[in-house]
Parts: C-alpha cells; structure tokens; sequence
C-alpha cells in the first residue's frame, strides 16, 4: 500500500473537508436603522454666524450662491458663519431680509442709545448717515448712542420724534430740573440769573422748561454758578 494512502486513512472524519453539491441563499432583505441625526445646532443658533448658517442649510444653499444673493462672495460667508468677522452695517439690512428678523434685537429696545442702535442697523445705515438723517453732527450721534452722554430734553423729544418713540415727561433729575432746583435753592430768580449770565430771563425760563438748551459756554457758566449741577 502507497504509505500516502495510509497516511490520509488516518485522518480522522471530523477534520476532513465536507463539500456540498448545492447552497441554499435565503431572501434577503434591506436592514435599515432609524435614529434622530442631530442638526448642526441641537441647542439652537447662537450668534449672529449661527443664524445666517442655519438659514442657508434650510434653503440648501452654497456658500457660494448664498454670498451671491447678498452681494459678497463665499469666503466672506464663511467668514460671517464661523465668527471670524461680523457684516459691515451696510449689509446687514439684507441679512435681516433673508432672516426675517434681527437676530440682535431679540429682545425688545428699552434705552434711547438702544432705539438709535436698532435704528441704524434696520437701515444699514453708519452713524454718519445717521446722524445726517437726523440733523445732528455725527460726534452728538456716536455720544447719545454709546451711552457717553444724554441728550437735552429738547433734542430728547426731537430725536424721539425722529425715531418713531414716544416722548416722554421731563424727569426730575434732567437738567432742566436741577437747573430749577438749584435756582431756588440759592434763593434767586430767574432775572437775577440772567444778569449774572448776562443773558435775558426768558432765556433762563427757556433752559428750565426744557424748551431750549444752553449752549456750551452757557453750560459751563451755569455750571461755574451752580456746581450741584449734572451737566450733560
């Protein structure tokens, strides 16, 4: 006998190959996982890039055709989305178009610096223009709206006019009122004022009604008269 053939008849059944003349295939059938996939912001957007990113995903837009729809290009949209810069004031009545809100102003302006604000950014409009439109210089614009100073009760009511506000009454701490206050407080009358000042009476009545301001030098000479004074 062939010894090779003594060898594979030592092969135990267990370990040799068992070959089958056919192969059963089952149906098959797609297996598909359902699950919730989070959206780019599972919080809700948060700034200003959020808002503007959220807003071109849901219209399926490119960075490229959403800059075209705007007037800028691509790389400026990216720019805006990540944070990196923020729309110059121009642009940003557009962005607000698209939005259909203001994404800053969520909450409703209560200061007149606020009011002037949201003013400008609807119109798209620089604090020049602005002040432009308003008949003021732009140096009076950029210290009422930063918060720096307060405008008189005159220009107050004019400026709320132009705003579309309401006026509001003089309050007791505005100038006109400590300026009234402090007259009486010195026992003198508005003649006597106007004499130290060398102005006329019914100008003093004028700055204390609140119908006209002092100028800067009458400011300062109120000021020097009455130190008690918060001048504007």
């Amino acid at each position: 006998m062939d010894p090779s053939s003594q060898r594979q008849s030592r092969t135990p059944d267990w370990k040799k190959p068992h070959l089958h003349g056919c192969v059963a295939f089952l149906p098959s059938r797609r297996v598909s996982r359902k699950c919730l996939i989070p959206g780019p912001f599972p919080d809700g957007p948060q700034s200003f890039g959020d808002h503007i990113k959220m807003k071109r995903l849901e219209e399926g837009l490119t960075h490229a055709q959403l800059g075209k729809k705007l007037g800028v290009n691509q790389w400026t949209v990216l720019n805006w989305e990540n944070g990196n810069s923020r729309p110059r004031i121009d642009f940003y009545g557009r962005i607000v178009a698209l939005l259909g809100f203001d994404p800053e102003q969520m909450s409703q302006s209560e200061t007149l610096a606020e009011h002037m604000a949201e003013y400008r950014r609807m119109g798209g409009l620089s604090q020049e223009k602005a002040a432009l439109q308003a008949g003021i210089d732009e140096t009076t614009w950029q210290s009422w709206e930063s918060g720096r100073k307060k405008p008189m009760p005159l220009s107050d009511a004019r400026l709320r006019a132009f705003l579309g506000l309401p006026a509001t009454p003089d309050p007791a701490g505005s100038f006109s009122a400590q300026l009234r206050a402090a007259r009486l407080a010195a026992g003198l009358t508005q003649k006597e004022v106007g004499l130290i000042l060398e102005a006329q009476a019914t100008q003093v009545c004028a700055w204390e009604a609140g119908r006209h301001e002092p100028s800067t030098i009458r400011l300062r000479q109120l000021v020097g008269l009455f130190p008690e004074l918060d001048a504007p």
